[in-house]
């Protein structure tokens, strides 16, 4: 029954992204895949999780309709103010970054890159150094995972690394443009990996995994609809998809085997635990994808936490904020954790944002998110503004994250944002100044 209920609400989310931003591939699409998705690996109940009370139900539906209603309210705003206006969209004649052909970002790919394998590097030789080999790190992963939860990992560089998300985003705009995967597609990925290897992390090859395919789609979306539709190489693009989602399945598994995972929890069917030695589907999976939910509705039944305003949406802000002495309390990273009948902490973004803000935040944070969404993506589509773009995928990276947490919580994310809104603005100057200068001819790749 709860299967056919949830179809019930997920297809006019679906129908409705689709009228609104003429793409399957949109913001509310996504957000409800997503959600759906959890809603329906909850309730298979292979873990024997509680069912959710009326209370969370009210919440997901809440935020749910707040987004569509968001995103609805500036459509048709947009609409009515046009029309009134007598305002007509135009097709472009240029995309500005791309007046060279690519070039210049070719070369920032490759630059922003290597900077990123030389954070990964200098990261890799802080711990060979500590513990002899580079078996001995890969021994001692559990380890250092404890370590740099707690913030005691020293020597290492930090956030030098997010020059490789800034090519991540290049590197799509440029696999979409030329419609084709190349190894330049991969270059970033790559440091990413690396990286996130000596960091004994998943969830930040996640987000450098989204940030990719979100900026591929959605730019290709674009591309085809100002300058028709380009070659159909669909079983070469399937595949390069295939294996940017296998380096982060492949990393998740590595972590897995060197984190020591545990796969056997109290309350697991039969059937899910006969998986527990299984790349794609164990224990440890299963409760990553789903038991967000069942955290929440804990955290709801019990009213146990108090936190500051906002301290989990802007966490980094008040970190920053106790390394200046403004504030003496420094916010911890990781919630408290809830037995569901498995002791996990995460409680999907709704937990913190009813933590930062209450009900209002439930309901306002969702609307502003379906709003801001849609007014980028028109943006985007209408005038061709990469700054439109990088917020949009900003977006997209909160809305694909939100069945597990928060992601503005990462530093990551607001450092390599501003990176791209300094970066991106000046590459579109410099391939401009390129193609009538011609100052770099040298086709790479």
């Amino acid at each position: 029954m709860i299967f056919l209920i949830l179809i019930i609400f997920a297809l006019p989310g679906i129908l409705l992204g689709k009228y609104i931003f003429k793409r399957y591939f949109n913001p509310l699409t996504v957000y409800t895949a997503i959600w759906y998705g959890m809603i329906n690996l909850y309730y298979l109940k292979l873990i024997r999780y509680d069912d959710l009370r009326m209370e969370t139900w009210l919440f997901i539906a809440g935020a749910y309709l707040s987004m569509l209603l968001g995103s609805v309210t500036y459509f048709m705003s947009k609409n009515f103010l046009d029309a009134k206006l007598n305002i007509k969209t135009h097709k472009l004649e240029k995309v500005q970054i791309f007046s060279d052909d690519g070039i210049v970002i070719k070369y920032a790919i490759i630059v922003f890159s290597i900077i990123g394998f030389i954070s990964a590097f200098q990261h890799w030789f802080v711990l060979i150094n500590k513990y002899g080999s580079l078996l001995g790190v890969l021994l001692k992963a559990p380890e250092i995972y404890r370590l740099r939860v707690e913030g005691k990992i020293k020597g290492v560089i930090p956030y030098i690394h997010t020059f490789s998300y800034v090519a991540v985003f290049l590197s799509a705009i440029y696999t979409a443009y030329k419609n084709k995967f190349t190894f330049l597609t991969f270059l970033p990925l790559i440091a990413v990996f690396i990286k996130e290897l000596a960091n004994v992390g998943r969830s930040n090859i996640l987000l450098a995994v989204i940030l990719f395919i979100s900026t591929y789609f959605v730019f290709k979306s674009f591309y085809a609809y100002h300058f028709g539709k380009q070659e159909k190489k669909v079983f070469r693009n399937v595949v390069a998809l295939l294996l940017i989602l296998g380096i982060f399945i492949a990393s998740s598994a590595f972590m897995r085997a060197f984190r020591g995972t545990v796969e056997t929890f109290s309350g697991t069917s039969r059937a899910l635990s006969s998986y527990k030695e299984n790349l794609l589907i164990s224990p440890s999976i299963y409760l990553y994808l789903s038991a967000h939910l069942g955290v929440f509705n804990k955290y709801l039944e019990l009213e146990a936490e108090q936190s500051a305003f906002a301290q989990y949406t802007f966490q980094p802000v008040y970190n920053l904020l106790t390394k200046l002495g403004m504030i003496n309390k420094k916010m911890r990273f990781y919630h408290k954790g809830y037995y569901i009948p498995v002791w996990t902490n995460s409680g999907t973004y709704l937990r913190e944002m009813h933590a930062d803000f209450g009900i209002f935040g439930i309901l306002l944070m969702p609307y502003l998110l379906g709003l801001l969404a849609t007014k980028f993506w028109i943006s985007f589509f209408e005038k061709g503004s990469l700054v439109s773009l990088i917020v949009l995928i900003q977006i997209f990276t909160i809305l694909i994250f939100s069945f597990f947490l928060t992601v503005t919580r990462f530093g990551v994310w607001y450092i390599y944002f501003i990176l791209l809104l300094l970066i991106v603005p000046f590459l579109e100057k410099l391939s401009v100044f390129n193609e009538r200068n011609k100052w770099f001819r040298m086709k790479l790749i």
